[in-house]
This record gives structure tokens, C-alpha cells and sequence, in this order.
């Protein structure tokens, strides 16, 4: 699916009007002085934005006192450097995997508060000590039901298997290269609990197995679009783009085995003055009552096992299908693990990919 949020550009502060600017300021979180407390969140803008704003962020600030401001994303690189001027024009920001784990999270990153984030009500393996998925989404195979004369794929290892299945393959590239390398591990017959440490010669020699059929992508609705226009016959895409192309009439189906699943980490810049109203809201967007609320404005499933997503779409989520076997991409020993070694893995895939 194409990712809400923004993960590169200026630093977007908003006040009654939202300007560009570099080293901005937002209003004080304290409450001296009389002052209207604030914190700056993520946001891309549009019906989604109109509808978070209604749905969440409105009935926080009834809640709590506390007005939710929109604001850009940053790279893990403005992160660092935010913490480093003690200049933080975002509170809740959105650190990469690689961020959320191990030293660099330590260094960055306040500890999540679990006296105010129940993580015992959290999907497994969906935070770390310095961040916790909002939301969730996946990666999954999406297959041709028109093209394998009644057989159906059931994981990985097919996708990889060109003779029991022919046809071309879309795979993602660049866009999440730990997945696709995750993936060739799965087919391969690494079981999700063992990947780590990733071995990255063998999903390579798993990778160069169907390298001829393989159709690079580089956006959700590219991928989309080649499996729903029959280039290719199966494709690792989003769950979202799948099922709703089903609905639409298209001759694909979904896989859930082995699904890959990831989610918008969010977390607060060590030493953000506004660190504790922003942990407050962490807490309030993770709740069983609130969590669900996302899948109502996006095709997003909650993180919180106790939270009712929208029923209209509830069994297209992810989090329906987790009893099939997933991985989670973005788990503590997942994002320990990139912190140390994301950029020896992508050196390695894209000289193969080259080659």
C-alpha cells in the first residue's frame, strides 16, 4: 500500500496556517503561563488527515487538553539532528526500524512509557522499548486466479516456484528490501522465528532462482497494477492492494500464509521538551478503545489485540489472518538487527540486482 506518511522532506510547523520553514518552533507543551498545550504529529494532509482529525485527534484533545498539530515527517537523520540542536519541531515522530532498536534508539529515542502504553495488549513483536506500531499492514502474495488451471498457491515457496506456477513475478526492490530478502528466506524454508541473523547469500541464491521472471516495482499501485493487468502472475504486494482489487473484480486473491507484517512506528526525540504530553498521546492512539479507529479512515488494522477495526473491512486486515503464520518486520530483534547491518544488506541486494 502507498505509506501515509511522509518520510523525507522539510519539517512541516503548523499554527493557525502551516508554512514551510527550517528550524521552526511550535507552541510550548507546558501549561505556565496559561499557555494552550500542543504536540506536533505526522501528518500528510487530505480526507485522511480531515478524518484522523475527527475521529482521534479532536476527542484526544477533549480527553486530555492537549491539541494535535500536523506536521512533517523526518528522516531518522533529522531525528538524530533534532536531538542533537535540542530543537524539536515534531514531538511524535516516525523513526525507521533501524532507529527503533539498539544503540541508536538508546541514544535518539525516549523509552516508551509502559505505565502509559499497555504493551500486553499489543500484537506481538509490534514495539520495541523506544517505539510501537500505531497501525499495521503487510506484505503478502497476490495471485492470478485465472492462470494455474484451479491450483492454488499457499505461501512463499510457491511464488518462488515458476514451474508448478509460470509466469512472471513483481517484486517491490527497493522499496523494502529486507522484506523481499525476508521473503526469499521464507521460500527457502527458514521459518519466520529463525531468520535472524538474515543470510543474505542464500536469500540471493534463492533471489537468482527466478531472477529472469522477476518484474522490479517501485510504488504499491505499480505492483498493483502489473499483477491486476495479468503481466505478471503473481507479485509481492500490499495486503490492501489485493483485496481490494478482488472487490473490484479482478482475478486475484491473497495469501496470508507467511505474511509479512510491518507498521507505522512512532515514538519521541530524547530529551523533546513535550516528551510526556507526546507519550500521552502514544498511549491514547495505541488504546483498545481508539487503536480500531485507523482502520476506518485507511485500510490500516489495529496493533491493539483488543481494539474493533471497521467490520466493512475487518477480515481484510492483516490482523485477521495472523493464526496462518506471519513475521514481523519491524519486531525489536528485526530492528536490533538493521540497526548493525541494514547497510552491508542493501550493498549486497541491489550489487545483485546490478549484476
Amino acid at each position: 500500500m502507498t505509506k501515509h506518511v511522509v518520510r523525507a522532506g522539510a519539517i512541516l510547523c503548523a499554527t493557525a496556517t502551516a508554512v514551510l520553514v527550517s528550524g521552526c518552533s511550535v507552541p510550548s507543551g507546558g501549561s505556565g503561563g496559561g499557555k494552550a498545550k500542543s504536540v506536533v504529529m505526522v501528518s500528510t494532509g487530505g480526507d485522511l488527515q480531515t478524518c484522523l482529525t475527527s475521529r482521534i485527534w479532536d476527542k484526544f484533545k477533549a480527553k486530555a487538553g492537549i491539541t494535535v498539530v500536523p506536521g512533517q515527517q523526518q528522516s531518522d537523520g533529522q531525528i538524530q539532528a533534532m536531538v542533537t540542536a535540542s530543537n524539536y519541531p515534531v514531538d511524535v515522530v516516525f523513526p525507521s526500524a533501524a532507529l527503533s532498536a539498539g544503540e541508536s534508539a538508546s541514544k535518539y529515542l525516549q523509552p516508551i512509557d509502559f505505565t502509559k502504553v499497555d504493551k500486553s495488549l499489543l500484537v506481538p513483536g509490534t514495539y520495541t522499548d523506544y517505539a510501537v506500531s500505531q497501525d499495521l499492514y503487510s506484505w503478502i502474495v497476490g495471485y492470478r486466479t485465472d492462470k494455474f488451471g484451479g491450483r492454488t498457491p499457499t505461501g512463499w515457496a510457491d511464488f518462488f516456484d515458476t514451474t508448478k506456477f509460470p509466469g512472471k513475478r513483481a517484486l517491490p526492490g527497493d522499496v523494502d528490501i529486507y522484506g523481499v530478502i525476508a521473503a526469499a528466506l521464507m521460500a527457502d524454508g527458514v521459518a519466520p522465528a529463525k531468520l535472524i541473523p538474515l543470510d543474505v547469500n542464500r536469500a540471493i541464491r534463492k533471489l537468482n532462482s527466478i531472477k529472469s521472471n522477476i518484474v522490479w516495482y517501485g510504488t504499491g499501485s505499480q505492483g498493483s497494477d502489473l499483477l491486476t493487468s495479468g503481466e505478471v502472475t503473481m507479485g509481492m504486494e500490499y495486503n490492501n492492494r489485493v483485496t481490494a482489487a478482488a472487490a473490484s473484480g479482478s482475478p486475484v486473491a491473497p495469501v496470508w500464509s507467511g505474511q509479512i507484517l510491518t507498521g507505522d512506528l512512532i515514538g519521541v526525540a530524547k530529551g523533546d521538551p513535550r516528551g510526556a504530553d507526546a507519550m500521552d498521546l502514544i498511549a491514547y492512539l495505541t488504546s483498545a478503545s481508539v487503536n480500531g479507529q485507523f482502520s476506518y479512515c485507511a485500510p490500516l488494522a489495529p496493533t491493539n489485540t483488543k481494539a474493533v477495526p471497521d467490520p466493512k473491512s475487518a477480515n481484510s486486515l492483516p490482523t485477521a489472518h495472523l493464526g496462518q503464520g506471519y513475521l514481523v518486520e519491524t519486531s525489536p530483534e528485526m530492528s536490533a538487527y538493521l540497526a548493525g547491518h541494514k547497510d552491508a544488506i542493501t550493498t549486497a541486494f541491489k550489487n545483485w540486482r546490478s549484476s
